[in-house]
């Protein structure tokens, strides 16, 4: 927030669509929902608050931003939280994931209506695993009522993440099934929800995940995106990104 937000705004916002070069994009041969006949672009927390300022009003600041820098009219729309939204557990009666309730205090319904009425869309972050990679609740089980639960929020976005995995990061039948499984979730609910895959979560520096744009349980059959290696973090790890991704 205030004067020196916006660099890291812009910072983050370029990470995204930086990204979304990278993570196995290919026009319209992608889940067949309706979404992501173009690439994604707009903002993701991770590299702006991370977990340590995380809210809803940095959130919110970073909505803004996106309006005066001209970036939204530019077709960067998505306002996308990343890991450590949530509360620590579950809500004990309902069992639906919940925002944590002192840095989202309006909860995220509320902050969904605030970033759609700008013209802009929201999304939310997730895990295939029973925790996420910064230890919040994760969907593992649940995936039918979280599914729905972001529905019922308003999200037009969700990014599942492969942190804590039953079987590890990189077992193919059970990854390609737990990512499966939330897939069929989202389209129940009948909200067009664009599906990001992330497989990086849980892998080493360096792991080519091409995997699961190749393989035919993978790429268009599974998500509107994916990612094809490990994170991208440095001059290094970026070349090796475009290295793989060249290919494909």
């Amino acid at each position: 927030s205030g004067g020196g937000a916006l660099p890291l705004m812009a910072r983050a916002t370029v990470a995204t669509a930086f990204a979304a070069a990278l993570v196995g994009w290919q026009g319209v041969a992608a889940l067949d929902n309706g979404l992501g006949r173009l690439p994604p672009m707009g903002y993701n927390t991770w590299n702006d608050l991370g977990c340590a300022e995380m809210s809803e009003a940095g959130v919110k600041a970073a909505a803004d931003a996106l309006i005066k820098t001209g970036l939204r009219d530019l077709g960067y729309v998505y306002v996308n939280l990343d890991d450590c939204w949530h509360a620590p557990i579950r809500n004990l009666s309902s069992n639906q994931l919940m925002p944590d309730p002192l840095r989202f205090p309006s909860g995220l319904k509320a902050l969904s209506s605030y970033v759609h009425d700008r013209g802009l869309r929201f999304g939310i972050y997730t895990d295939r695993g029973a925790l996420t990679c910064a230890g919040r609740p994760g969907s593992l089980g649940h995936e039918e009522l979280d599914a729905q639960t972001f529905a019922d929020w308003g999200v037009d976005y969700v990014k599942e993440d492969n942190c804590f995995s039953t079987k590890g990061p990189n077992d193919q039948e059970t990854l390609f099934a737990q990512f499966g499984k939330f897939r069929d979730s989202l389209n129940r609910t009948g909200r067009p929800i664009f599906f990001s895959v992330c497989g990086g979560g849980g892998q080493l520096p360096f792991s080519n995940l091409s995997y699961y744009a190749t393989d035919s349980r993978g790429g268009e059959a599974l998500a509107n995106s994916w990612r094809v290696t490990s994170d991208c973090t440095d001059w290094h790890t970026c070349k090796f990104a475009f290295e793989v991704a060249g290919p494909l």
